[in-house]
């Protein structure tokens, strides 16, 4: 699939229960899969966050076309804030694995980019593998 991958911010102590709680989406990799010029190890600088800020991550499924290298903001939504996801059974809405590994500041995110819910889900959560260095101060 030819994902997308996104990221939204909210305040920590009140992250969103539906996705009208989300302001806005920001893109940082329109094609983060499949046919795409990416390599291991690029990087985007996503900015600087307030204190009390929270960032999620979205991967949007299959969104970006390579034909017209456009991006389809209707596709699928998968957020690292399980809420989100559209899942009619709470237990398959998780679509993020999330590991902090504080040696080094990171956090490691994998994402799965099907349904849970579908007998063809794989539940691999590395269709999409991203790092997040944090930098304080």
């Amino acid at each position: 699939m030819d994902n997308a991958v996104a990221f939204y911010t909210y305040p920590t102590t009140q992250p969103p229960a539906s996705a009208k709680d989300i302001k806005n989406i920001v893109y940082f990799f329109p094609n983060a899969s499949g046919l795409t010029s990416l390599t291991p190890g690029d990087k985007v600088k996503i900015g600087k966050f307030d204190p009390g800020t929270s960032i999620g991550f979205v991967l949007m499924q299959n969104a970006w076309d390579t034909t017209k290298a456009t991006l389809n903001n209707d596709a699928i939504h998968y957020c690292t804030n399980d809420v989100l996801n559209p899942e009619t059974d709470a237990t398959k809405r998780k679509h993020a694995v999330i590991i902090n590994y504080t040696p080094e500041n990171k956090v490691l995110i994998g994402f799965e980019d099907w349904d849970r819910s579908s007998p063809d889900c794989d539940n691999d959560f590395n269709d999409v593998i991203i790092y997040c260095t944090i930098v304080q101060g």
